[in-house]
């Protein structure tokens, strides 16, 4: 895959991850998640995907509204999970579908 992309230079698509800043009430344990997550990050940008840190999901739709204006493309492909239903998620669903 490195080779790929060295090779195709700057015609690869460019690929965005949206996540949530880590939290927790143990500085500790907030400062070894930070680390996990940069190291995870600096990774994924190797493979040619830049990481976006949110602080809540009200940021959400503000990025996928300034991607979506500079996109050249006319689709966006948003994928994800989550641990209890969420009306943020639905109401962008509805409104991409």
């Amino acid at each position: 895959m490195i080779t790929a992309r060295r090779l195709a230079k700057k015609s690869t698509q460019e690929h965005y991850l949206i996540m949530l800043k880590p939290k927790d009430n143990n500085e500790v344990i907030l400062k070894e998640k930070e680390r996990r997550l940069e190291l995870w990050c600096k990774d994924l940008k190797r493979l040619g995907i830049t990481t976006l840190l949110i602080d809540n999901y009200d940021e959400f739709e503000k990025v996928l509204f300034k991607i979506s204006q500079k996109s050249r493309g006319r689709t966006v492909y948003v994928t994800g999970s989550h641990e209890q239903g969420s009306q943020i998620a639905q109401r962008l669903g509805t409104l991409l579908a």
